[in-house]
């Protein structure tokens, strides 16, 4: 059995691993007491200590010290050697345990001294400044930070990749990136307040108008963002006038988000956007305010929200609607936690994170930062303690209880619990705060160990706020005196005891404002120009007709039939359309042909056009064709199917006549009305034909003899034929 990372088990794991070793005929612990830094999990570093013992004397096994170091330099090696062995009763450990006696790495000739100081005078935020302006100015003179790639032997200058900047908090975090992007460094860290940015409002103010015509503050919201004028904005002098189409006017892609609306009903939400986005210029347009790839990340950020609001409707099984987006996104951006700026992608982005998540890890420049942060001590919230019994390894979770002192008041509106209320000054004096002290402390300083030794190349301490090293003074002596010495300005070597100098680059940096950065020019896409496809698949039947009236040569085959009653004209349609297609005309026997008329007839419920009349439309028809081709043959109800440009159509061909070198296509419309109405018929019909005219002739190769319309109820035939030329 092999376990890594030992020193961040919890009772609960060591008691799983005590019973896997059990039937494990070789166990192998690893782990670094000086970094176990997961307190707050529940990981207990003292049972852990007292367990491995009791698992090397049970087993017979023996302990191994890794001494040699393979990251660092060698001064940075040394720096930390006299840093912790001098704390070690604060680790708890020994100091043979602590020290590392063997450095893989050595200095490149003339290479700068491993250690650092920055001084940030002011408060907190001024010191996020002041933290930017420190590592703008190693960006700016990169040489004079040469780094020596791992598994490299050549140095090289110093590039934003290769840097680090470790704090307590996610939050403070994001403050750091925020001052860094003022100086134009991009920085691999969420970011705060995603929908309060210049092109999230642009968009969201899009949206909103695109939702609810009637918004007339997202309207002068989008005329306010592309304003580009230093005088007053016209947009204010119309934004409280009446007049809704002069402030319209101010957008110049007004008309773009109207075409959008008209298509709400057949978009999601997240469509939406990106129909905004790509028609109308927006992602351009903000691009060319600067920072365009910072801006285009924010966009797409907005974007992946729409795509979690539609998974949330999903899962909640309710619509997702753009007017629920804009309340979702309302009720996000006034929530305790408001959607980020997402991190940087670009590969040469500072890293910020806090010393937790650093853990494992390392960079040739680390900069610890928040030093002024001084552990305290809080009993008032649960905890996993021993009772007191006998802590053995092979029963771990002995005695093992949750201890938990309710607060005696609260919090006060600022999240902090409140103080000096007699309760909490009591609980001070007793040996459960006394022993919670000492826990923070040794955490805290396992966790200032970790930051130290990520460092490969260089390490900086960023000293700010009104306690500039609070964190690092928790390293002191029974006497309170600390064990680290940080030099001011105009000194140039850190302290280690009484006696221990090391030698550092002092500098102070002032808090900066916003630094102009010159950045390399972006190119953006075109603005998308929405193009109308007509749907890939169509029925020559629903092809669009013309407006114009179309031109006909009527043929007269015998004047009407006779109708008696009333008539439902769409069931006498089917009725007629069926028998003609079912019927082979005068050479099958008359009796057969009058029983397939009476069931159709029947069936379709037309009493009021008898068989004889039916008959009599058949056999005009196949009487005119032998007329007009003789020895041709015919076809009923012939499927085809082809392509128009790019569209696939298909239909169903009434009557297909085919004679040795043409083709003629007769279509049966079983029109009633008058002949003042054919001409607007004719042009609804056309189309059609020619669509069965073309896919006929591509097939067959044959030309195309004629198109006509049979029109059986009037006893007209109609030569569309001169249409087609």
């Amino acid at each position: 059995m092999f376990i890594d990372e030992f020193q961040d088990t919890s009772p609960v794991q060591l008691a799983i691993f005590t019973e896997l070793s059990k039937i494990a005929s070789r166990s192998t612990w690893v782990g670094d007491p000086k970094q176990a830094i997961y307190g707050f999990r529940g990981t207990d570093p003292e049972l852990m200590a007292l367990a491995s013992n009791d698992v090397l004397a049970a087993g017979g096994g023996k302990l191994t010290v890794l001494d040699t170091c393979f990251r660092s330099r060698p001064g940075l090696v040394k720096f930390v050697n006299d840093v912790f062995t001098s704390a070690a009763p604060i680790l708890g450990l020994p100091p043979e345990r602590i020290r590392i006696e063997n450095v893989d790495r050595t200095d490149a000739a003339g290479s700068p001294q491993p250690l650092a100081v920055w001084r940030i005078p002011g408060n907190k935020d001024q010191g996020w400044l002041g933290l930017a302006a420190g590592v703008r100015s190693i960006l700016d003179a990169p040489g004079e930070w040469p780094i020596v790639p791992k598994d490299d032997t050549d140095s090289r200058p110093v590039r934003p990749s290769d840097i680090a900047i470790l704090c307590g908090t996610n939050n403070s975090a994001r403050k750091i990136a925020d001052a860094l992007a003022d100086q134009g460094i991009k920085a691999a860290v969420g970011r705060s307040d995603l929908l309060g940015t210049l092109e999230c409002r642009l968009a969201v103010a899009a949206i909103r108008w695109t939702a609810d015509a009637n918004d007339r503050l997202a309207v002068a919201e989008m005329a306010h963002l592309l304003e580009l004028g230093t005088e007053q904005p016209a947009w204010f002098a119309v934004a409280f006038s009446k007049d809704a189409a002069a402030l319209e006017n101010l957008v110049p892609f007004i008309e773009t988000l109207k075409a959008i609306r008209s298509n709400l009903l057949h978009l999601t939400p997240a469509e939406v956007i990106d129909a905004i986005l790509s028609e109308t210029g927006l992602s351009n347009t903000v691009r060319r305010w600067g920072k365009p790839l910072s801006r285009a990340e924010n966009i797409e950020a907005l974007r992946e929200l729409a795509e979690t609001y539609q998974e949330t409707c999903r899962q909640r099984r309710a619509p997702a609607t753009l007017t629920g987006l804009v309340a979702w996104l309302d009720e996000q951006s006034e929530s305790d936690k408001p959607p980020e700026q997402p991190a940087s992608t670009d590969p040469e982005a500072i890293q910020v994170l806090t010393y937790h998540r650093a853990k494992g890890l390392e960079w040739p420049v680390v900069i610890m930062a928040e030093l002024d942060r001084k552990p305290t001590t809080d009993v008032f919230e649960p905890a996993a303690v021993n009772s007191g019994q006998t802590v053995t390894w092979s029963d771990p979770l002995a005695g093992r209880v949750v201890r938990y002192w309710p607060g005696p008041v609260g919090s006060n509106t600022y999240g902090q619990k409140t103080k000096d209320v007699g309760l909490d000054v009591r609980a001070q004096r007793t040996p459960e705060w006394r022993e919670s002290g000492n826990r923070t402390i040794r955490e805290s300083a396992r966790v200032l160990y970790v930051g130290m030794t990520r460092a490969r190349d260089y390490l900086v301490f960023a000293l700010s706020g009104r306690q500039p090293t609070g964190w690092l003074d928790i390293l002191s002596n029974d006497q309170g005196q600390p064990y680290l010495g940080m030099p001011g300005i105009g000194s140039d070597d850190i302290l280690v005891g009484s006696d221990k100098r090391h030698p550092a680059r002092v500098e102070e940096f002032q808090p900066a404002g916003p630094s102009p950065v010159e950045e390399a020019p972006v190119f953006a896409a075109a603005v998308c120009v929405k193009v109308e496809h007509p749907p890939l698949h169509v029925s020559a039947s629903v092809t669009l007709s013309s407006r114009a009236e179309g031109s006909y040569r009527k043929i007269e085959l015998g004047g009407r039939l006779a109708l008696s009653g009333r008539v439902d004209v769409r069931m006498l349609g089917e009725a007629v359309h069926r028998f003609l297609a079912a019927d082979p005309g005068p050479s099958e026997s008359k009796e057969e042909r009058e029983k397939l008329a009476t069931r159709i007839l029947q069936q379709w419920g037309v009493s009021g056009l008898g068989v004889s009349e039916l008959l009599l439309a058949s056999d005009r028809l196949h009487n005119y064709v032998h007329g007009a081709w003789p020895g041709s043959t015919t076809m009923r109800e012939v499927p085809v199917s082809g392509r128009r440009g790019l569209q696939r159509v298909t239909g169903r061909i009434d009557m297909l006549v085919e004679s040795p070198d043409a083709l003629a296509i007769i279509d049966h419309k079983s029109f009633p009305g008058a002949e003042k109405d054919w001409p607007a018929r004719v042009a609804a019909y056309q189309p059609q034909l020619s669509a069965y005219g073309e896919m006929a002739v591509g097939a067959s190769k044959k030309k195309l003899a004629g198109l006509f319309v049979y029109l059986p109820i009037s006893g007209s035939m109609l030569d569309l034929t001169q249409n087609q030329a």
